[in-house]
């Protein structure tokens, strides 16, 4: 099927083709919470996964730190190793691990809303980050937020995955 919500739904194992070519096989949450490339992490899941541009700042041991315009450092964990610093990744989150963020957050978004869609027990929101980027935050709660409003967003880094140049997980990718 091409409808991924279907395939989740209804499969205890999905293979995500793309071109006549396999991207990833297994259950439907284990390409949910660890796709191995950004075409199956923006595929599996709605709204689809954020992409944002990031700079590795940092690299220690196990560790990545990553950062751009309107994202402050956040360190991760991937579950791969070979980044550089310097080396520009992609960095994916999926909507709904999006919340609003304090001060004390690390690694905040920093954007303003463009759009808000209250859903009733959920309120969806696209914000334009600092950077020009648009995410889309989905929030488990009914709440108003005005359009042009500075908003900070965070979420669990270890929620988060990093994407090499070339769409894959990294240079080692390791499952």
């Amino acid at each position: 099927t091409h409808d991924q919500v279907e395939a989740m739904t209804l499969a205890d194992k999905i293979v995500v083709l793309k071109e006549g070519r396999v991207m990833q096989t297994g259950a439907p949450m284990d390409l949910f919470h660890r796709p191995d490339n950004l075409f199956v992490a923006g595929f599996m899941g709605s709204p689809a996964m954020n992409f944002l541009d990031v700079d590795v700042k940092a690299v220690s041991g196990a560790t990545v730190t990553v950062s751009n315009s309107a994202l402050d450092p956040v360190t991760l964990t991937p579950r791969q190793t070979g980044f550089q610093v310097g080396q520009r990744v992609k960095l994916g989150v999926r909507p709904h691990y999006l919340h609003p963020a304090d001060a004390a957050t690390p690694g905040r978004l920093h954007g303003k809303v463009a759009l808000t869609e209250r859903h009733g027990a959920e309120t969806m929101l696209n914000i334009t980050l600092n950077d020009g980027t648009t995410v889309i935050a989905a929030l488990g709660q009914d709440a108003v937020f005005d359009i042009g409003r500075a908003v900070d967003l965070g979420f669990d880094p270890s929620q988060a995955h990093l994407f090499a140049d070339d769409g894959t997980k990294g240079p080692k990718a390791s499952h």
